[in-house]
């Protein structure tokens, strides 16, 4: 995949894992209930992600 994209290919990917998703993309699409509810480039954490992916606004996450 890493090959792929570096040649210049479009690479979609769905995964549930985090750590893949922070490593390997620079486009990320969140979805929940079936609707895209946030777009990430670049420079993304893991926290952010679940945040979105739960739910969870920042300043609730900053706050737990």
């Amino acid at each position: 995949i890493e090959k792929m994209a570096e040649e210049g290919s479009a690479v979609l990917m769905a995964t549930t894992d985090l750590t893949e998703l922070t490593r390997m993309c620079d486009r990320v699409l969140v979805f929940r209930e079936g609707e895209i509810v946030r777009e990430f480039r670049s420079g993304f954490t893991q926290s952010q992600l679940l945040a979105a992916a739960s739910g969870v606004t920042e300043e609730e996450g900053a706050s737990a």
